[in-house]
């Protein structure tokens, strides 16, 4: 369709300026896509927006409207502009149409990511405060007598069609103290079966620290769990 763009107006159909066309366009296809991730990649790091930095204000923000799925959106953009300004269209053709494929694409695009960006950030936020609450109901019930009994793990089973989406994070609530080690995390279901288990090795949790250690998907939900911390 873009492609159709830059194709003269004529009745005689598709001839050679069709096929240099197109041509043209797959080979400034790469540059159009891999030009606009560098940019927005460079300036996610400027600001800590990359992947695997804690979730803020600012990150949410970013991750909604300049995420990396938006690169997808800048190179059909730039594919548009480039496809009309070879074209040989008029100055105000050009800005007419070229703004309207800026402002239709960039919301059709950001609407669905927008979206599903910002149900991801209420679940990474239900789950560190489920972090928060696991771990002082534990510590109201026990005695902690050495650092790794400031670790705490958190898990949440979300439906996702026929199938579960499983979360499991992780917080180390000492102020000192670095954990280094395997974690065995095991669900249970309500006759207390286990449904899952899996096994954690090169676990590194900083002081303070609270992330998300793994998610993954089954077909039952479960209805608790219990967890092992083993320092090396």
């Amino acid at each position: 369709m873009l492609v159709g763009a830059v194709i003269p107006l004529t009745d005689t159909g598709a001839g050679e300026e069709f096929y240099s066309t197109a041509i043209g366009a797959t080979i400034l296809l790469p540059l159009t896509v891999w030009l606009p991730f560098g940019m927005v990649w460079w300036i996610r790091r400027q600001f800590g927006l990359n992947e695997g930095e804690a979730i803020n204000a600012m990150s949410l923000y970013a991750d909604m409207f300049i995420s990396k799925w938006h690169l997808i959106t800048l190179g059909l953009i730039l594919i548009a502009w480039i496809a009309l300004i070879a074209g040989g269209y008029d100055k105000r053709t050009i800005l007419r149409s070229g703004g309207g494929a800026v402002l239709l694409l960039y919301i059709v695009s950001t609407i669905p990511i927008a979206t599903i960006t910002h149900g991801a950030h209420k679940i990474d936020e239900s789950m560190r405060s489920e972090l928060d609450r696991h771990y002082q109901e534990r510590m109201s019930k026990s005695e902690v007598r050495e650092d790794i009994d400031r670790l705490a793990v958190s898990a949440g089973a979300f439906s996702d069609d026929d199938s579960y989406d499983i979360r499991v994070y992780a917080g180390n609530y000492s102020s000192a103290y670095t954990f280094r080690g395997s974690l065995t995390f095991t669900t249970y279901d309500a006759q207390g079966q286990v449904v899952h288990e899996k096994s954690y090795d090169n676990v590194i949790i900083a002081p303070g620290e609270k992330k998300k250690l793994d998610n993954y998907y089954t077909s039952n939900t479960f209805v608790t769990y219990r967890y092992t911390f083993t320092a090396r």
